[in-house]
């Protein structure tokens, strides 16, 4: 039996987590604040940030792959290549298990109400952009329809910088 804390012999080879990354990744992302509506620009940093040191990151950093194809000039037999198929096969399980965790963390750190009204996709980068869109959107008419509303200069300054980062996402 393991105890927490014990060192696997090639664990990290096999593509097994240690204990100690499995704690340090969730607690990463224990600590993603939720989108709320107000807070897209920061919190797409935070979570970028927790899939980046959570490393679950591939499926946002590596496009979905294709099937192999073969050329017109690939022989029969070099095209039963089983190392061939046996590379794409592991990149491909790697890529979707990665895609399975970061769409759950996102979906995981978005209040209901806002989780409902962003359509369900299959990749994470695909969903990361219908929150961008959706989000951007909204900040982009927001920050056109300012007024200055008598309050303090520095504060009518950080709303309209808040506006202008969130533009520039």
């Amino acid at each position: 039996m393991l105890r927490l804390g014990t060192r696997v012999r090639g664990a990290e080879k096999a593509g097994l987590a240690s204990p100690s990354k499995i704690a340090n990744a969730l607690s990463v992302i224990n600590g993603l604040p939720p989108l709320d509506g107000s807070n897209y620009p920061s919190w797409r940093e935070k979570l970028m940030m927790a899939l980046t040191m959570a490393d679950i990151d591939h499926a946002i950093e590596t496009p979905r792959l294709t099937p192999p194809v073969l050329a017109a000039e690939v022989t029969p037999a070099a095209a039963d290549n089983p190392a061939r198929q046996m590379s794409y096969d592991l990149e491909k399980a790697k890529w979707e298990r990665s895609n399975k965790k970061c769409l759950m963390v996102i979906r995981g750190t978005i209040i209901p109400t806002i989780r409902g009204a962003i359509p369900e996709c299959e990749a994470a980068t695909e969903y990361l952009q219908k929150i961008k869109d959706q989000f951007t959107g909204a900040l982009i008419k927001k920050f056109a329809n300012a007024e200055y509303d008598g309050s303090g200069i520095r504060e009518y300054i950080m709303k309209m910088s808040q506006g202008r980062t969130a533009q520039s996402l």
